[in-house]
């Protein structure tokens, strides 16, 4: 049994024993902290791509969470863990965590100070429908939500990740123009603010809709810079992503060499990951671009 869940055991016995309804305050405490610390960890793990390794740890948050009825830190986990499972396409898992989270933040208790969860929550409950469907009517449910996040963003660095997302939505329901526009407001905003971790998400979608419009001298620059901020932020997987768009426009405008250079980088960083199916899926690409021989 891992160490972490023997001190949560532990720590739950504890507050059981307690009896009465009361807690004791030094305890409650103990939990919280470790709680916190393991949401930490899982945050750390997930921005390297050990999504089993951060999954863990935020499951091993949530009992703790739950152990101490801190409905707050309950609805922020179980958020990660949506946001988890979304990335690993387990949508029906993605569903029950953002549905279980949005339902306490409903009826939640106000003095937990819950109604700070109302952007993140519904940001996720937009990418759930823009996912979990991909179709006109997921990306338009996804727009509304995304739209809602916008509306109840607390600070600027907030309200730029709702428009990122907007953009994305507007992509996916075929107006790239449209979705460029959000994209650079998202920009302008995060480089005021000097948030490096979400300008590599702007730069990338701004690739894409240029992409989209076939004007791929300003894609590749867009996903050069979106590449060099998932570099400072360090961004395990959304580098593999840069380095994988950046290959695609080279081999579209007919530069093989260089699409295979960006290639072969980008099946290093998936074995890195343990990603064995994008290293295959890569490898395979390169093979088709040498056998090609243009």
């Amino acid at each position: 049994m891992k160490i972490r869940t023997i001190i949560i055991i532990s720590a739950f016995l504890a507050l059981v024993s307690c009896g009465g309804g009361y807690v004791n305050p030094s305890i409650r405490n103990t939990v919280k902290k470790n709680a916190a610390d393991n949401i930490a960890l899982g945050l750390r793990e997930y921005r390297t791509g050990n999504f089993n390794s951060a999954k863990s740890y935020y499951i091993d948050a949530l009992f703790q969470s739950y152990s101490i009825d801190n409905t707050a830190s309950v609805i922020d986990i179980s958020q990660k863990l949506s946001e988890l499972s979304l990335r690993l396409t387990n949508y029906s898992e993605a569903s029950n965590y953002i549905f279980t989270a949005n339902n306490l933040r409903i009826h939640g208790d106000a003095d937990e100070n819950i109604k700070k969860y109302d952007f993140i929550i519904y940001l996720t409950i937009g990418k759930y429908y823009e996912k979990a469907y991909e179709n006109t009517n997921g990306y338009n449910l996804a727009l509304a939500y995304y739209q809602k996040a916008a509306s109840a963003a607390l600070n600027a660095p907030d309200r730029a990740g709702a428009y990122n997302n907007i953009g994305i939505a507007y992509l996916k329901l075929g107006a790239p123009e449209t979705a460029s526009g959000w994209f650079e407001n998202a920009k302008d905003i995060n480089q005021g603010a000097q948030v490096y971790d979400s300008l590599g998400d702007n730069y990338y979608y701004l690739g894409q809709s240029w992409s989209d419009r076939s004007d791929y001298t300003k894609a590749l620059l867009n996903y050069q810079l979106a590449l060099k901020y998932d570099k400072i932020a360090e961004k395990s997987y959304s580098i593999l992503d840069d380095l994988k768009k950046i290959a695609a426009v080279y081999l579209k405008t007919g530069r093989n060499q260089d699409s295979a250079y960006y290639y072969n980088k980008a099946m290093k960083t998936a074995e890195s990951l343990g990603d064995a199916l994008q290293t295959g899926d890569i490898s395979n690409t390169i093979i088709s671009i040498m056998k090609s021989g243009r």
